[in-house]
């Protein structure tokens, strides 16, 4: 566990050790690879193109990156699920990717309200697929320029986003909960709201985990 963690660490350098048949090699980071997130900050023309850019950095179930965009008229998007990037035995009535989808659509909304825009969000234009997705868009978006638009304050955060591998103890502190509230985010700390909520996370990552064809 020390070396792994250590191995994710480096990676936040310029090279990273990597164990290669019980030998560390040194392997370096690939800068062509993450070039485009060094740009993230300079707009492009098309207010859409912009916001994707940083939408497309959305959490989304085991990192499948399933958004499919096109482009409508000069102000609007179809936003499409790659249904080749579903996840069947985990995820059997794409509810997971869908809650995806939604990440994809409020990073949207939040680096759009840095160029003064507010998007209208239209679900399932085409009709609600059931029981699972097919290839009818997950939303219509439309990119709306509206001088009331307050930039949102988690916009800084979308670029810098990553995955905590720390251990947490114990319920957040009143500073760690106020730290974290003023970068606007909503934090639910009260233990009857959250021990429902522990016990099926607890026991869907149990049962994804320990069966085969699911860890498979």
């Amino acid at each position: 566990m020390v070396a792994r963690r250590s191995v994710i660490m480096g990676i936040a350098g310029t090279s990273a050790l990597v164990a290669v048949a019980g030998t560390w090699r040194v392997m370096r980071q690939p800068g062509s690879a993450i070039d485009p997130w060094g740009t993230l900050r300079q707009p492009v023309a098309d207010v859409r193109l912009d916001a994707f850019r940083n939408a497309i950095l959305a959490p989304n179930p085991h990192n499948r990156q399933p958004w499919l965009i096109k482009l409508e008229g000069a102000d609007a998007a179809l936003i499409s699920c790659d249904l080749e990037k579903r996840l069947p035995e985990t995820d059997p009535f794409d509810r997971q990717i869908v809650m995806g989808f939604g990440t994809f659509i409020e990073l949207t909304a939040i680096a759009a309200s840095h160029r003064g825009y507010r998007l209208e969000v239209e679900p399932f234009p085409q009709g609600e697929p059931q029981p699972r997705l097919d290839n009818r868009p997950i939303a219509q978006l439309r990119f709306v320029r509206d001088p009331a638009t307050v930039p949102d304050p988690l916009f800084a955060a979308i670029g810098a986003r990553q995955t905590s591998r720390e251990v947490f103890t114990g319920p957040p502190t009143a500073a760690q909960i106020a730290a974290l509230t003023a970068e606007g985010a909503h934090v639910i700390a009260d233990e009857a709201t959250l021990a429902p909520l522990r016990k099926i996370a607890v026991a869907a990552i149990t049962r994804e985990i320990t069966l085969p064809r699911t860890w498979m």
